[in-house]
């Protein structure tokens, strides 16, 4: 209160040093004041030119405000403070003092009371909106505006009546002071606490909780620049309130509880006048500080422009843009534009749309509107986001969101929703709040969320064919280096074909690194059931690996139906607000019941859920995941320990269990694994290779059905079963005898030394007892055909077997060889090899080509070394003593040198039954250069050159033109080169034609 008391004294308004101490505060007076009138003046231009402010809701009030501010700074303390201390000769009337008093009074309560009503203003828009919905409708507004002076003129009427009547001019300075009665200054009571204690105490009461409510919600969402703002703009008007009772009341308490002591002090009452008198002065500095929107308008006041210069700036910038589209020309470099605008398009100059619709079809952060293009009819979705007015220039402002929607404009992917152009002019023409309109693709299908909602949860499949969608447009953003960082089930849209399109890229960050690094996302941004642990933590945050656990999450959404949900250690539900503390801490979402039993996408689940984002797996690891590759999961009772089944009844003990699917035998083959990115990396790499070659791709590899998680670390894969056991089998159980014609070997069956009952046995004593099974070079020539048919077909997919030997080749029900054991297995790299760090076990010693020993390198080669090792283990009957090997280096010179000489004397029967192109085939396989191999497609080429390679059967002696029915397995999948006769001469094989080919093949 400027303008209520006198500064007496003793009789010593002469004095030089109190005459200076006045002229010094008169001073200070006269320049706060006008700084103070300078500043509201300011601030009211400011609330009537800058667009935005004109646009404030609580403009009106603020109004308010700064008028009544203006007024107490302008009229009332140059007319009622000054004069106090002009001295004696300074005659002012009573009557002046009396009708100039009344007024400063009711204004200076009704401006605290308008203050209380501003800050009344912010807290509910924070706390209601729907109330604040309704309190910001004009009419509400002008009610709030008179609400002060009704509430200062109803309180405070009697009592700042009798505080009026007693002013009275002070003889001694001339000024006007308030002379109190007797001793009662009940009156001044009243007015204090009604009309400046009571108001002070609202307003403060309601910045506190506005700020303390800003401080909550940051702590949820962290990344919000909205909330950023709202806690700039309450943390300043909490600091002006705390300037409010700093300033002022110190003064009306001394005045009010020492009145004697204060006007004996006259150096305390010149210091507390002053600051009391800075309050008005200071008060629009914080208006002006309190948002970037007041200071882009105090800029636009002070650098002397208007809205009308920036709306003729943006249609300048139009007008140039469009005339550039128009001549296919960059814009003048002399043109106005917005930085850039030009390199957008705008809607309406190429298509146009109108409005199906007012009710927005979606709202996140931004409104979304059904429209239709006016040149073909087309359904297209508008999405309209209101632009911050926290910007030095709205044109600025507009380019920079051009600047960031060009980006989505490029980009091309089916499952990302195509951004089709943006309006810039939208919503600037009719006086409206200026918005950016971007205009998308509609998808008519709805929210992924929504659909998982209704169903109350997808069904596998449905959860698979999303989730490959959804999985390749994350990995298309990643490879153009664009972090999404806000995956949830409501921002992915399906489309009438029920194609998955990922939208809403208000989050979305450039990356700079083509591969994921700590910290190359600055912000925590997200949405707090769907971010990752690094992202709430704000610990080596990084941007792709956040997306995959989001994606996590949308697969439990999927899953549930309903979104992530959160426990803390008591096992109590947690509130979204409380989601920061539990996965902050390492908490999980809850895994929805029956998860379990969908087995591989539990697996993808768990990868996708690792608190160290080093260890999940990328979005194209993802992409080609083993549970994305089938589309069934298989039936079958749990394995039980009494399932287990002796190894003997197994080729090499592959296999684990034997279960029962639709009534048919399935072997199962138990892996355990680590959950570390690494160690789940080489058994996916295995499984995926099994979807790609053993899908029925052909004939004569293993078929893989599907896989049985039974625990977090440990899976059941489930293949083929093979009752009739394996090439190694078949060499060891039957000899050969030394009276065999060299192209029909037989062997002894009633030498055999039997050691299991297998089927291979059953057939044997069918059709052979008390006889001989006889089995010769042709047999085993379409044996090793069909097993280098399956290694081409492997080799043609880019997999390396490196696991080949006759334990791993088995025999179906029909006496079909397969290759099986894929846990070897490797995908070859571009150039066509691959290190043996990548290969989950080595290959087989006794298969190890040189190249493999020496440097730990595996290529297509070295299968081709393994496929001579086992040509050369079939056709000598699995016989490899005495032919010097004992290591790979020495093998090839070492087994022919032997060979040919046994060859030439013809001492062995055994030496004389390899053809020659079967020589021919081990020299090639057998060099030492591995660059020098053949491939197994000209392997293939060199079996395909022999003019007739038949079918391998058994059959009786005496009866070659009578095959057993139900034991022929043609050699497949080359059908056409098979001869109809089950047999061939030894003359028919090797033939120069064959020698020929594979000379120019090798």
């Amino acid at each position: 209160m400027n303008s209520t008391f006198n500064i007496t004294g003793n009789n010593t308004a002469l004095d030089v040093r109190r005459n200076r101490q006045l002229l010094g505060w008169i001073v200070g007076i006269l320049l706060t004041d006008s700084f103070g009138v300078i500043a509201n003046v300011v601030l009211l231009l400011a609330l009537t030119v800058h667009r935005p402010l004109r646009h404030l809701s609580s403009r009106a009030l603020i109004t308010n405000c700064v008028a009544i501010d203006l007024y107490t700074t302008l009229i009332s303390v140059p007319t009622s403070t000054i004069p106090v201390y002009l001295g004696p000769g300074y005659a002012m009337p009573w009557r002046f003092c009396r009708y100039q008093a009344i007024p400063v009074y009711i204004a200076y309560s009704a401006g605290l009371h308008a203050a209380a009503v501003l800050a009344a203003y912010r807290l509910i828009a924070g706390v209601a909106p729907r109330i604040f919905a309704i309190v910001s409708r004009k009419v509400a507004v002008n009610t709030l505006i008179l609400l002060p002076w009704c509430i200062a003129l109803t309180l405070n009427i009697f009592p700042t009546i009798d505080v009026g009547w007693k002013i009275r001019r002070n003889s001694v300075s001339g000024g006007c002071t308030y002379m109190a009665i007797g001793n009662s200054t009940l009156p001044m009571l009243i007015y204090t606490t009604v009309g400046i204690y009571l108001p002070t105490a609202l307003t403060g009461a309601c910045y506190t909780v506005v700020l303390l409510k800003t401080l909550c919600d940051l702590r949820k969402r962290r990344s919000s620049r909205l909330l950023h703002r709202r806690l700039e703009i309450s943390r300043t008007l909490f600091l002006s309130f705390l300037w409010h009772c700093v300033t002022l009341y110190p003064t009306n308490i001394i005045i009010t509880f020492f009145p004697s002591s204060y006007s004996e002090n006259f150096g305390l009452q010149l210091g507390v006048r002053y600051l009391g008198n800075c309050f008005s002065a200071i008060n629009p500095v914080f208006f002006w500080a309190s948002s970037r929107m007041f200071q882009n308008g105090i800029r636009e006041v002070l650098q002397g422009r208007t809205g009308a210069v920036v709306m003729q700036q943006l249609t300048n910038s139009r007008r140039s843009s469009l005339q550039a589209m128009e001549t296919d020309s960059e814009p003048s470099s002399t043109a106005t534009t917005v930085p850039a605008c030009d390199v957008c398009e705008v809607v309406r100059a190429k298509f146009g749309y109108e409005m199906t619709e007012d009710k927005p079809i979606g709202r996140g952060n931004a409104a979304v509107f059904r429209a239709r293009r006016l040149d073909s009819g087309e359904i297209i979705a508008v999405k309209k986001i209101p632009l911050p007015f926290d910007e030095p220039d709205i044109a600025v402002e507009f380019g920079r969101c051009a600047m960031r929607f060009k980006g989505l404009m490029e980009l091309r992917h089916p499952n990302v929703v195509q951004h089709l152009a943006m309006d810039l002019l939208e919503g600037m023409q009719n006086g409206h709040d200026p918005k950016v309109a971007v205009v998308m693709e509609y998808c008519s299908g709805g929210t992924l969320y929504r659909k998982s909602q209704l169903a109350g949860g997808l069904d596998v499949a449905s959860v698979k064919r999303y989730t490959r969608q959804l999985i390749a447009g994350i990995a298309y953003l990643h490879e153009k280096r664009i972090g999404h960082l806000d995956i949830k089930g409501v921002n992915v849209l399906l489309t009438a074909d029920d194609t998955v399109k990922i939208c809403d890229f208000g989050e979305i960050v450039q990356l700079q690194q083509a591969a994921t690094q700590e910290n190359e996302v600055g912000l925590n941004v997200g949405t707090w059931r769907y971010m990752s642990p690094e992202m709430i933590n704000g610990k080596f945050r990084r941007g792709r690996s956040a997306d995959i656990w989001s994606f996590g999450c949308v697969l439990i959404e999927m899953l549930s139906g309903k979104e992530p949900t959160y426990r803390n250690e008591n096992g109590v539900e947690v509130p979204t607000a409380n989601v920061y503390y539990v996965v902050g801490n390492g908490g999980f979402p809850d895994i929805p019941d029956g998860i379990g039993t969908v087995q591989d996408v539990y697996l993808l689940l768990w990868q996708c859920m690792q608190t160290d984002p080093s260890q999940r797996p990328t979005a194209q690891q993802i992409a080609r995941h083993p549970c994305l590759r089938w589309d069934t999961e298989l039936e079958f009772d749990d394995i039980e320990e009494s399932s287990l089944l002796d190894e003997r009844e197994f080729a090499a003990g592959h296999w684990s269990a034997v279960v029962r699917v639709n009534g048919k035998k399935r072997a199962v083959r138990s892996v355990s694994f680590s959950l570390g990115r690494d160690a789940v990396a080489k058994f996916l790499d295995e499984v995926n290779i099994l979807v790609d070659a053993c899908r029925g791709g052909h004939e004569n590899v293993m078929q893989f059905f599907s896989a049985r998680l039974t625990g977090p670390t440990r899976l059941h894969i489930v293949t083929e079963y093979f009752s009739n056991g394996s090439l190694h089998d078949l060499l060891r159980l039957f000899k050969l005898t030394d009276n065999a014609p060299a192209d029909n070997v037989s062997f002894d069956y009633t030498n055999c030394a039997f050691i299991t009952k297998t089927e291979l046995q059953a057939v044997a004593q069918q059709y052979n007892s008390g006889g001989s099974v006889m089995i010769n070079t042709a047999i085993l020539m379409g044996l090793t055909y069909q097993i280098c048919s399956a290694l081409e077909y492997l080799s043609r997919k880019g997999i390396l077997y490196l696991n080949l030997c006759s334990q791993n080749v088995c025999f179906s029900d029909d006496f079909m060889p397969k290759l099986t054991a894929f846990e070897r297995a490797v995908e070859t790299r571009p150039g066509g090899s691959s290190s043996m760090k990548d290969c989950y076990y080595p290959p087989p010693a006794a298969f190890h080509p040189p190249e493999v020993r020496i440097c730990s390198l595996v290529t297509a080669a070295t299968d081709a070394w393994s496929f001579g090792v086992l040509l050369l283990e079939t056709f000598r009957i699995g016989c490899l003593s005495g032919l010097g090997w004992t290591e790979p280096m020495e093998t090839s010179r070492g087994f022919f040198s032997k060979h040919e000489f046994h060859y030439s004397h013809a001492a062995d029967p055994r030496e004389s039954i390899n053809p020659s192109i079967i020589l021919k085939m081990l020299e090639a396989c057998f060099i030492l250069d591995s660059a020098r191999r053949p491939s197994f497609s000209q392997l293939l080429t060199a079996f395909q050159a022999v003019h007739e390679i038949p079918c391998y059967i058994f059959y009786r002696m005496g009866k070659e033109n009578s095959p057993t029915p139900g034991l022929m397995g043609p050699p497949r999948p080359s059908r056409k080169l098979i001869s109809r006769s089950p047999l061939t001469k030894s003359r028919n094989v090797g033939k120069k034609r064959g020698w020929d080919n594979l000379d120019s093949g090798l």
